[in-house]
């Protein structure tokens, strides 16, 4: 809940082949109070190390382990779009 601010999400450190995180903007927030999506350990977020800044209202993404590559990759969720580039409606980058 980013209703007061905005939260920073580790991404699980030792995942296993097809986990997957689900993070819902339940509160239509995100747009003024962006969601850090943070990789952990040695795993990357389509194939970057750095981290994702949700800043969309009502988003809505679900995320799955790819242990072969040891990253995780967005999946495509109704509304949404699979694999979005960067400066659609995420950005990577340290914050």
């Amino acid at each position: 809940d980013t209703s007061n601010g905005s939260l920073i999400i580790s991404l699980p450190p030792d995942p296993t082949d097809s986990d997957r995180v689900a993070i819902v903007d339940i509160s239509g927030t995100f747009d003024r109070f962006p969601v850090v999506i943070r990789p952990s350990g040695d795993t990357k977020i389509n194939s970057s190390i750095d981290d994702w800044i949700v800043n969309i209202r009502d988003t809505h993404l679900e995320l799955f382990y790819h242990a072969a590559t040891s990253e995780w990759k967005f999946e495509e969720t109704p509304g949404g779009d699979a694999n979005p580039l960067l400066g659609t409606f995420l950005s990577c980058g340290g914050i």
